[in-house]
């Protein structure tokens, strides 16, 4: 396809080279598909902490947590951030963080 005046390149082309085509490419599909895949490869003696907006992964081990974020209540507090998670994530001295 050859672009127009003002037009970028589209097609199978320009697609492969950005590896997205329009908008954010985090909001693909996959993404915790291939998690869940890479997580089954994880050795059942190390320690994992998930860390989610939305709990979607499926670690499947004995020694694994999952933190989840939380909105604030009708008064405004409460909110647990991502930010905070993570943080708290790395206290607990996993050998691996997901999110």
């Amino acid at each position: 396809m050859v672009p127009s005046a003002g037009m970028p390149a589209t097609g199978p082309s320009s697609t492969a080279m950005t590896g997205r085509r329009t908008g954010n490419a985090w909001r693909r599909p996959g993404k915790t598909t291939l998690l869940n895949c890479l997580a089954a490869a994880i050795p059942a003696s190390e320690r994992v902490v998930t860390v989610e907006e939305v709990f979607e992964l499926q670690v499947p081990l004995p020694d694994a947590v999952g933190l989840q974020t939380r909105q604030p209540s009708l008064e405004g507090t409460g909110e647990i951030q991502l930010r905070r998670l993570v943080k708290e994530a790395l206290r607990m001295r996993p050998s691996r963080i997901m999110g």
